[in-house]
């Protein structure tokens, strides 16, 4: 009988040795997480994935603690031998090295690997592998080497333990009779999407536990073999596609075809002599014949072909061109529309800008009221000195007091002047006479200076006075 104390003793070596074995395992995760290579993603299950990197090699710098490494959609063209116990890979349970460039596999590439579980070679271009390939992996269960080129060359595996194996897509177009026969532990086998016409029911002979069978998108000719293989398949309970729905009167209807072909001793070449009477050719003559007799018949033209395009196109694609040749149109008339206003309108905006800008238009103003000013204080008696100028052609006498005026106030422009005479009557006068004054110097040399009294009768004077810097003078020329 144990003694208490004791059975308490193991219950705390038991104890500590656990707490031990935790810590030790949360130091190895802490470990295992801070040396992920910064191409891969870690996790905490010991995971690395790798996946498009662009490696063209499996160094990629994953610790050798990882139990699942993911190498798929790279560029690594081959595997050497014992290539992954030297990168430190030997603890790896799974392993994927689908979509990559692989075309060589060694002969010892996977020895060192005894814990392998899952090995995913497909989409590659493998087109050998050796039969002892992975004869020291006694873990392996599942096994994918689908999309490969084996052709002919179908590997004929070594392995005890392999459950699961996939060879779809390989072009695989024969398979002998001892393909499978190291594979005794076999239970799904995938040979599907190939270019197979017949399977012997031997191939599967040597694989006794094997449970299920794809054998779909292939170009199986539905013959004797096949139905055969078909009775040897559901003898044995293993699950597969049906592939030859024929009845057993089908079958017996081929077989005494076959058997008058046979007793007229035709000399015409034929096939194999277990190789039924095929109805496909005849199927495919007939359709020819039909589409050959459619293609001669007058073709109709069909109203709604012309809107058959639209079948497959989005509505939003319409309303997006009709939308942007809406907008098209609509800028185009709107860039004529402001175009034609804006050449109008600039001309326009030029003459009132030089005839009524604010500046002028009171500076003429000014010179309005003062012109104004003078002659009312003209008018009204006051008597300064002028200067007056006489011409001896007119007969009227007009006495103009002038006054000064703001310094620095340009004269109205001489176009604006003579059209609107109206108002600006003194400038209109005084313009005139300067003409006057300076086609008659250019017409005699003398001039006569004469000083006038305001108000004299029947003679017209026009007076100009020019403002000096120092002063004001006064002259009169008789023109």
């Amino acid at each position: 009988m144990v003694a208490p104390g004791t059975a308490l003793l193991v219950l705390l070596l038991a104890a500590l040795l656990a707490l031990s074995a935790r810590a030790q395992t949360q130091t190895q995760l802490q470990r295992w997480l801070a040396g992920c290579p910064s191409l891969c993603a870690c996790d905490t299950q010991l995971r690395a994935s790798c996946t498009g990197r662009r490696l063209y090699s499996i160094h990629a710098g994953v610790s050798s603690a990882a139990q699942a490494l993911d190498l798929s959609n790279n560029s690594v063209a081959s595997l050497e031998d014992r290539q992954l116990s030297r990168a430190g890979l030997t603890r790896l349970k799974y392993l994927n090295l689908s979509m990559n460039a692989i075309s060589e596999i060694g002969l010892n590439a996977f020895d060192d690997l005894r814990n392998l579980t899952v090995l995913d070679l497909s989409m590659n271009r493998i087109d050998y592998i050796a039969p002892d390939t992975f004869y020291y992996n006694q873990k392996l269960q599942i096994l994918h080497l689908a999309g490969n080129k084996f052709n002919l060359h179908v590997p004929s595996l070594h392995s005890v333990s392999l459950v699961t194996l996939d060879l779809s897509g390989c072009r695989i177009n024969h398979l002998p009779k001892h393909t499978f026969q190291g594979l005794k532990q076999l239970r799904k086998l995938d040979l599907s999407s190939n270019a197979m016409t017949g399977l012997d029911k031997d191939v599967l002979r040597q694989m006794p536990f094997l449970q299920k069978l794809s054998l779909g998108r292939n170009n199986w000719i539905c013959d004797e073999s096949m139905y055969s293989l078909k009775l040897y398949t559901r003898s044995r309970n293993i699950e597969t596609h049906p592939i030859c729905n024929k009845s057993a009167l089908t079958i017996k209807f081929e077989k005494i075809s076959i058997g008058q072909e046979a007793g007229k001793g035709e000399s015409r070449p034929s096939k194999k002599s277990s190789d039924s009477w095929d109805v496909d050719p005849w199927r495919k003559l007939e359709e020819a014949v039909q589409d050959q007799e459619q293609e001669c018949e007058p073709t109709v033209p069909d109203p709604t072909s012309i809107f058959a395009f639209s079948n497959g196109v989005s509505p939003f694609w319409f309303l997006l061109i009709g939308f942007l040749l809406g907008s098209g149109a609509t800028m185009v008339v709107t860039y004529l529309w402001l175009s034609t206003t804006i050449s109008c309108l600039i001309p326009r905006i030029r003459r009132a800008g030089v005839t009524d800008s604010p500046d002028t238009s009171s500076q003429r103003v000014s010179l309005l009221r003062h012109l104004w000013q003078q002659e009312n204080a003209s008018g009204a008696g006051g008597s300064p000195s002028i200067t007056t100028m006489t011409t001896t052609t007119t007969t009227t006498t007009t006495t103009t007091n002038i006054l000064p005026i703001c310094p620095g106030t340009p004269p109205p422009p001489y176009r604006e002047v003579m059209l609107h005479r109206n108002l600006y009557p003194r400038a209109a006068i005084a313009a005139i006479a300067a003409a006057a004054a300076a086609v008659a110097a250019a017409a005699t040399t003398t001039t006569t200076t004469t000083t006038t009294q305001p108000q004299r009768a029947n003679t017209r004077i026009l007076g100009i006075r020019t403002a000096g810097i120092n002063g004001s003078s006064t002259a009169t020329y008789n023109v």
